[in-house]
């Protein structure tokens, strides 16, 4: 039985982002620790990952999508020398795109290898992990490695507790273009 009683039966494509569905974000959301987020003290941030504009190249399907996260996820953990620790969502943008949003404490100091800052590493490991160079060329994965990405960091502690950032991903989900 999978949670709430479910058998596990097939079910029809999700289509929407249902009221009862955030409502079970949120409420997950408000129950999970995030003591591991913080625990190094430094600075949460929301990191975003987009896809360039010719996304359906990259990630024509989910399993290509799924396999590029994988990717950064891998590339993430021989750059810092750890797992990546962070709490997701994947939305998608107006022209169908998929992209995330991650709320995690960046490292700080500089990659194993390389000697990048975490900031200086992200554009490039994303538009890596995507294969953009590969796929739409050079000048497209420079576009990508510039424009790809995106970190706010948590200036006013709006990540300080569980409900504040339930509130931050159901409202992320709200607007017609996601």
């Amino acid at each position: 039985l999978y949670p709430g009683g479910m058998t596990g039966a097939k079910r029809d494509g999700i289509t929407a982002f249902t009221r009862q569905a955030r409502a079970r974000m949120i409420r997950t959301l408000c129950t999970l620790d995030y003591a591991p987020l913080f625990e190094d003290g430094h600075q949460p941030a929301m990191v975003t990952l987009t896809l360039p504009g010719d996304w359906e190249k990259i990630a024509p399907s989910a399993d290509a999508f799924k396999a590029i996260v994988n990717r950064f996820r891998s590339a993430y953990k021989r750059a810092w020398g750890r797992s990546m620790v962070g709490v997701w969502k994947m939305e998608f943008q107006r022209r169908g795109a998929p992209h995330l949003h991650i709320l995690m404490t960046p490292p700080a100091g500089r990659t194993r290898g390389a000697g990048e800052t975490f900031r200086e590493w992200l554009g490039r490991a994303w538009a890596g992990a995507c294969q953009t160079a590969k796929i739409l060329g050079d000048e497209e994965a420079a576009k990508h490695v510039n424009a790809g990405t995106g970190i706010d960091y948590d200036e006013r502690g709006q990540w300080a507790d569980a409900k504040r950032i339930a509130v931050y991903y159901a409202k992320h989900g709200l607007y017609g273009a996601k």
